[in-house]
């Protein structure tokens, strides 16, 4: 009778860990499930800051603010465009700063990864490809002049959409200064 209760007491012993162990992975696999959907809600929710942080930049381009703005810088470009060069200070005056200011966000944000990718070429491609060809040249002489990183990210969204493009064979190089000169007349319009 002896032998049969340390048997029975063994028994419990080893149900009792058992039972304890099924404890644990339950636990643990509760956890895991626990997680997962923490980290979509997270993803979800980082989700819904890029489409909101891309509305806001597509809502203050488009502002009536910013369409003056668009709509001078263009003409004085058009203007400049028949003398053959860009004048600095009436490029200030056009207000180049409030149109690439938007643009140069748009690319800091757009690099770090914090706006809706496709969402952002939906809206951006055309008019910041056509802007950097319109103003690459007073760009460049800006840098030369000793501002190094002036409206460099601002840069890298014309490129990467420019490189996408011509991966894409949509973009034909032999029209691009007839597709500025309408994209700059549809900007006064």
């Amino acid at each position: 009778m002896f032998t049969d209760l340390n048997a029975l007491s063994t028994w419990g012993s080893i149900g009792a860990a058992f039972f304890a162990f099924c404890t644990v992975i339950v636990s643990a696999c509760q956890i895991k499930a626990n997680n997962r959907v923490t980290n979509a809600s997270i993803e979800s929710q980082k989700e819904m800051t890029r489409l909101n942080l891309t509305m806001q930049f597509i809502d203050k381009y488009d502002s009536p603010h910013i369409r003056e703005k668009r709509k001078e810088l263009a003409k004085h470009l058009m203007q400049e465009r028949e003398y053959g060069r860009v004048n600095k200070t009436g490029i200030y005056i056009a207000g180049v700063e409030y149109v690439i200011d938007i643009l140069e966000s748009v690319g800091i944000l757009y690099q770090r990864g914090w706006l809706d990718n496709s969402l952002v070429y939906n809206s951006f491609s055309y008019p910041v490809m056509q802007w950097w060809y319109a103003l690459e040249d007073y760009i460049i002489e800006e840098r030369d002049a000793g501002i190094a990183e002036y409206y460099d990210k601002f840069q890298f969204l014309a490129q990467t959409f420019i490189n996408r493009e011509e991966a894409q064979r949509m973009m034909i190089v032999e029209s691009k200064d007839k597709e500025l000169s309408e994209f700059l007349q549809s900007e006064i319009s």
